[in-house]
């Protein structure tokens, strides 16, 4: 049930974000390629820890599949976070408006060489990410006492 729902929302988020805003999306999250795919990575994590952690013949043992939810506890939210952030501050890239209405073009867009890693070392996005991670846990913790 958490994999159908954690891919859901980052499906339909993206949808919805195409839709509204083609340009951007293709720029963006062409240029944070490796950033998003480190997010997904991180709900995989998330998945594979839920289903096989109570399983019969785990061989890593129930405190291994822990600590991957504990990873992705950490990882997910602050990752979501700077790519978030990425999109208030900035990020690095560079799209060529001469190229949107030639069709020989192949990319309207240029990036930075490590493609959305950059936006991790960049101490907004990171402060970003460090809130949406504290909110997070702000709001489990609010659901736990309620």
């Amino acid at each position: 049930r958490k994999w159908e729902l954690t891919f859901t929302t980052l499906v339909t988020f993206g949808g919805a974000f195409f839709a509204s805003f083609p340009l951007f999306y293709s720029t963006s999250f062409g240029g944070a390629y490796w950033l998003w795919m480190l997010i997904l990575f991180s709900f995989v994590i998330q998945a594979i820890s839920y289903e096989y952690r109570t399983k019969k013949g785990n061989v890593y043992g129930t405190r291994f599949y822990d600590a991957l939810l504990f990873v992705n506890g950490v990882l997910g939210p602050l990752l979501l976070g700077v790519a978030v952030g990425s999109m208030f501050f900035g990020n690095e890239f560079c799209v060529t408006k001469n190229k949107i209405l030639d069709v020989e073009a192949a990319t309207i867009s240029t990036w930075g060489p490590l493609h959305g890693l950059e936006a991790i070392a960049c101490w907004k996005n990171l402060v970003f990410g460090v809130m949406v991670l504290f909110l997070a846990r702000t709001l489990a913790s609010l659901y736990f006492i309620n």
